[in-house]
């Protein structure tokens, strides 16, 4: 069985034999990466091993890795050629679109979709061709401008975003399995059981993590326990951005500023608002989102050929199809002067019509009318900047180009102009932009200066001893619920644990503590709670009713109550049954993109926990 045989049948992949084709040996583009501190630090773990980082977008993915050998400097690799590209060179980028059959089996995946003998046999076969599923995932606190539900295609064959999700994450899987083989022929024997992996994620997309774990267990990349779990670990696009960003110019690491990082991809453009002082950087704003890729340019002069071609002889659709797709692949890159014509070549030296500027196979735009089709994502881009700008205290100056988009000279140069009178100028690294949040992704791995700002208040639904001289309480006496002590208390409140804005380091945990009551008659076995976190305008949230629809749900921790010491309490009231306390603290850990929760008690003076669970059972008391 060849190496391509054995990892087909791993995987599970049913699509077309090309994606485990052999690719051609290269060592790749490359880039040294550093630590913020030290130049060139060395890998000083015991054993080899691989970090893979997966940057899913909306119409794209990539993968970035590095292999970590002890005692050697690392490096990081972009994978660079997929399954059916066309150039030989190979492609940093795979369409993340994906074919399914009438079983809900994924037949092709990425590029494979765009070939002709794919396209013809999905027709013949009946299978549906899904774009943009990711969209799906978005939070409803995430603001999408021009994106709603009703402009979604619906999901096929009863498959869930999760699932889909999955498929896209094995085939990525696949064709780093694949490409590492050729290019490092001596990792494939211990890359399976010793590979860490990095998934970026959307600023404020925290709760939608467990669904990527899920996705990551369906894809086959790791187990269900906590061991396997350890090893998939999550990033923002915004903190690897601004790695990466950091990675190229290291000497405004250190400066105390807030930073607009712009993912400028095909579909969509992503703007992440971070700040960065003495090597640590922190998400200040939530993701902002605009439809204004570079695509739309494209979808734009498609328009704009027809309304222009109306009367000429080349208006047949087949033709302006032609023009628009040369259009998007070469000269939509090309341009970058208005004052200057653009070509557009579409046909042969025997197709000519003068009258509407075609030469020898080529139509000539007047660089006014090119520049008008960029002119919606430029200004939709300056106008997003302008108020993210406004909604943070820090000082903003600079704003860094990224993604696949940044390659056109005209957008930048189009940006620099427009915020120029604002202050704010705009930088475009040299090199490997389109790829920057996988490359990013795993800097961040490597480097363990992390910190971050809480995006949202992180707490716990519980219950409250009821103060009959507060007004807020004598408002809620409805809700009034005796406790086994006979205290009086109120339901159905919020405790903060982890307020918006707090600056968090790596690994912080933070604690509060909690009580449940109980008597020898309480039926209940497990103590359970809700982590919640609250994303409106409120500083301080505390009453849950009064906005119901900005408290969600995270997870919900649980513990087996025979687990947790108890002590007899006085009770206030003439019921001679014995009352018991337990007392617990929720720990909550905000990093590496995701948050996490503990249940942790006191047993014989040291401290035991219990993972995560999702179970839901009766009220807690605030301590």
């Amino acid at each position: 069985m060849t190496p391509n045989d054995t990892i087909r049948a791993q995987f599970g992949y049913q699509g077309p034999s090309t994606i485990l084709n052999p690719l051609k040996p290269s060592s790749g583009p490359y880039i040294v990466v550093r630590s913020l501190t030290k130049f060139g630090e060395k890998h000083h773990g015991p054993t080899r091993r691989l970090v893979l980082a997966f940057d899913v977008g909306t119409s794209q993915g990539s993968i970035s890795y590095c292999i970590l050998d002890p005692g050697d400097v690392p490096w990081i690799r972009n994978v660079y050629r997929y399954p059916a590209q066309e150039h030989v060179g190979g492609h940093l980028k795979v369409p993340s679109i994906l074919y399914y059959d009438r079983n809900g089996i994924a037949r092709a995946i990425g590029d494979e979709v765009l070939q002709e003998s794919i396209m013809d046999e999905a027709e013949a076969e009946g299978w549906v061709k899904v774009e943009m599923w990711k969209a799906y995932l978005q939070p409803e606190n995430v603001a999408s401008r021009e994106l709603t539900d009703m402009t979604l295609p619906p999901l096929p064959f009863g498959k869930t975003v999760t699932e889909i999700l999955g498929d896209f994450l094995r085939y990525l899987f696949a064709c780093a399995t694949a490409y590492i083989h050729r290019t490092h022929n001596d990792v494939t024997t211990w890359m399976l059981c010793d590979t860490n992996f990095v998934i970026t994620i959307h600023n404020g997309w925290d709760s939608r993590t467990a669904q990527f774990r899920q996705a990551v267990v369906l894809a086959g990349l790791v187990g269900k326990s906590p061991q396997d779990q350890q090893r998939v670990n999550f990033v923002t696009k915004g903190e690897a951005k601004t790695w990466f960003c950091l990675e190229i110019d290291a000497q405004k690491a250190s400066l105390d500023q807030g930073v607009i990082l712009i993912d400028a991809g095909k579909e969509t453009v992503d703007l992440s608002t971070v700040y960065m002082c003495n090597n640590v950087i922190e998400d200040l704003l939530p993701l902002c989102r605009l439809h204004q890729g570079s695509t739309h340019v494209k979808k734009r002069a498609g328009i704009f050929l027809r309304d222009k071609l109306g009367a000429s002889k080349y208006c047949a659709e087949d033709s302006i199809h032609s023009m628009t797709e040369s259009f998007g692949k070469i000269a939509l890159w090309r341009f970058s002067d208005s004052s200057e014509p653009l070509y557009v070549k579409f046909g042969t030296i025997r197709d000519n019509d003068t009258a509407f500027n075609i030469r020898s196979g080529q139509l000539k735009l007047k660089g006014t009318d090119v520049a008008a089709l960029f002119e919606p994502s430029v200004g939709s881009i300056a106008g997003a900047i302008r108020e993210l700008r406004k909604g943070t205290m820090k000082h903003i100056s600079n704003v860094f180009l990224l993604g696949e988009f940044a390659a056109s000279d005209w957008l930048f140069q189009s940006l620099n102009k427009v915020l120029e009178d604002d202050g704010l100028f705009v930088y475009r690294p040299d090199r490997y932009f389109s790829n920057s949040a996988a490359n990013g992704a795993v800097a961040f791995y490597l480097d363990n200066i992390r910190a971050k700002t809480a995006s949202f208040t992180y707490g716990i639904r519980c219950a409250i001893t009821y103060d009959k001289d507060d007004p807020a309480h004598i408002t809620r006496e409805n809700t009034l619920i005796s406790r086994p002590s006979g205290r009086a208390s109120l339901v159905n409140v919020f405790s903060p644990v982890v307020t918006k804005g707090t600056r968090v380091p790596e690994y912080k945990e933070f604690r509060k503590e909690f009580i449940v009551e109980s008597t020898p008659q309480s039926t209940f076995t497990i103590i359970s709670t809700d982590v919640v976190y609250y994303h409106g305008e409120n500083p301080n949230p505390r009453w849950i009713d009064l906005e119901p629809e900005k408290f969600k749900s995270l997870c919900t921790l649980k513990v087996d109550r025979s687990l947790i010491p108890r002590t007899v309490v006085p009770k206030q009231s003439v019921d001679d049954a014995p009352c018991y306390r337990q007392e617990f603290c929720l720990v909550l850990i905000l990093g590496i993109g995701e948050s996490k929760a503990q249940i942790s008690w006191m047993e014989n003076d040291s401290e035991r926990r219990t993972p995560i669970t999702l179970v839901l059972d009766h009220d807690i008391d605030e301590k």
